[in-house]
Formats: structure tokens, C-alpha cells, sequence
């Protein structure tokens, strides 16, 4: 990695590269949380927890269409939090996730993600108010916490 950028010092390129590797599993990770709160706001992740399927048995399940389910499992494969037999095109959520992921109790982990979503929606306007040095809206309707 070619790095040229002003500096009293040389660059450690090892710590270049391990922060490098930091930021993207930070995104990687942060893309995961999305798909688990979509998948718990859709039911995905409880018809995942009462047994593997297809992507067309798993939307059935959840009530939602396949071209979508087979997106977000695809995602959730990548993130290993459930896993895919090619042979049989069936998707599985092993015991230990759905009992992490799913469920009434405190154990469910899955609604916290919503935080991150929430969040995330609020950047652009926090973005915009930092550029003009402005308040930030509090809500969507525009109403600013500035008084």
C-alpha cells in the first residue's frame, strides 16, 4: 500500500494496513446489524429459528417475497449468521444464533440493532447542520433542538 501523505515521521505501513483491515471489518459489521434488524422487523430471523429452508420455504414462512428473503439471507450467509448447503439451496440458523437472535426474552439481541438503524438515519441531517453550524433537527419534521 502506497500511502503519500505529509509526515515528520515514516508511516508504520503494519499499522496502516491493521487499521485499514480494522475500518472495513467496522463497516462489514455495521452492514450485518442492518440485515439483522431487517430480518427481525420482517420475521426472517423467527421462521429462520423454527427450521431450514429455501429461500421460497423461508418467505412462505415469514410472509414475504422470496426475491428480498434470498437478498437479506445472502447477507446474513456472508455474515455467518446463518449458513447455506448449495446442494440442497437450504438455509439454516444454528440453535446458539436464534437464542441470540429471536424470542420474547432479554436473551433476544436482535432489537438493539434497531438502534443502529435509527441512527443512522439522523447522519445526513446532523451532516448538513455541522456544514452551516446550525442545530440539528430533532425529529423529522425539521423542528430544531436549538431554541
Amino acid at each position: 500500500m502506497s500511502t503519500d501523505l505529509p509526515s515528520t515521521s515514516p508511516l508504520d505501513e503494519e499499522r496502516v494496513e491493521q487499521f485499514a483491515t480494522d475500518v472495513m471489518a467496522t463497516f462489514t459489521s455495521g452492514m450485518t446489524t442492518l440485515m439483522i434488524d431487517l430480518a427481525d422487523r420482517t420475521g426472517l430471523l423467527d421462521a429462520l429459528a423454527t427450521g431450514p429452508g429455501t429461500s421460497t420455504q423461508l418467505a412462505e414462512r415469514a410472509g414475504l417475497t422470496e426475491r428480498y428473503v434470498r437478498e437479506c439471507l445472502g447477507a446474513l450467509t456472508a455474515a455467518s449468521v446463518v449458513s447455506y448447503d448449495a446442494p440442497t439451496a437450504t438455509y439454516a440458523m444454528p440453535a446458539e444464533h436464534a437464542v441470540c437472535l429471536t424470542g420474547p426474552g432479554s436473551l433476544n439481541l436482535a432489537p438493539m440493532a434497531r438502534a443502529i438503524t435509527l441512527l443512522a438515519h439522523h447522519v445526513s441531517g446532523v451532516a448538513r447542520a455541522s456544514a452551516r453550524a446550525a442545530a440539528c433537527p430533532t425529529r423529522s419534521s425539521g423542528r430544531s433542538s436549538r431554541r
